[in-house]
């Protein structure tokens, strides 16, 4: 049987407007998509640098550090370590950044051979620290608290830890 010219036609067009339907019902649904997956990526950073600042300060206090002992100094509350093997000086602060101006963990350290200083921050520019807090406990441990938020998503998390020092 053949079809006539115009029902092909019809065919066609109610085709092409199913097409542009599922097409633009996509198309709705792709802003909600990409903003779970911001969430999604936010929570995944940070928690990846709430990891790698635990093994950090983890591995340090257990093999380098001395002693270490907590003081109030320009930036706050400070946590300053002694290097078992040099005369070099750690101190763990949280000062607002240059260039996000938002509260940032550095880390300064002093080296007495050579007589330089220099600081690095700990936290990555998209990471805001909203709590720091250090006490000193007996038998060479201290109590480690630190809050942070992701600054696009808004999603906090914190580290709240008792890490042992020297050996």
């Amino acid at each position: 049987m053949k079809k006539a010219r115009g029902f092909l036609l019809a065919e066609g067009a109610l085709a092409l407007l199913l097409v542009l339907l599922a097409a633009g019902r996509l198309l709705q649904s792709l802003p909600g998509a990409a903003l779970s997956l911001q969430r999604l990526v936010g929570r995944r950073e940070l928690l990846r640098t709430r990891q790698d600042l635990h093994t950090r300060l983890e591995a340090a206090l257990l093999t380098s550090v001395s002693q270490a002992r907590v003081v109030q100094g320009k930036h706050g509350t400070e946590l300053e370590c002694y290097h078992r093997y040099s005369q070099a000086q750690w101190t763990f602060f949280v000062a607002n950044s240059a260039s996000t101006h938002l509260p940032t963990l550095y880390k300064g350290t002093w080296n007495q051979e050579s007589r330089q200083k220099g600081v690095n921050p700990l936290t990555p520019p998209h990471v805001e620290v909203t709590g720091f807090a250090v006490e000193a406990l007996p038998e060479k441990r201290i109590r480690w608290h630190l809050g942070l938020r992701h600054r696009r998503t808004g999603q906090e998390t914190e580290l709240d830890k008792v890490y042992r020092y020297g050996r």
